[in-house]
């Protein structure tokens, strides 16, 4: 074996001594994106089950809020979220 043969193929195997390691990271990649974006569609689910359960809101009406639920994902539920926590002072 020459010297180039011997560095090229030492060279191949720095990142990881496993055969098909990076196959196995691009699932592990691909599995947390997955559950990332399941953890996300069931923050939404749950943002419009509270909307629909709920008597009164508050700064916009019902149908306002499903939307910048939906729309705006993650930051629309907690927008919601906190606009449905607070509570306004008693006179």
């Amino acid at each position: 074996m020459t010297f180039t043969a011997l560095v090229q193929r030492r060279s191949a195997s720095r990142f990881s001594n496993v055969p098909d390691m990076e196959g196995l990271a691009a699932s592990v990649g691909a599995i947390a994106f997955l559950l990332g974006v399941l953890l996300v569609v069931a923050f939404d689910l749950f943002c419009l089950v509270h909307l629909v359960a709920a008597d009164r809101v508050r700064f916009l009406p019902k149908p306002a809020w499903a939307v910048v639920i939906v729309c705006i994902s993650l930051f629309g539920g907690l927008v919601y979220l906190l606009s449905a926590a607070i509570h306004p002072r008693p006179a």
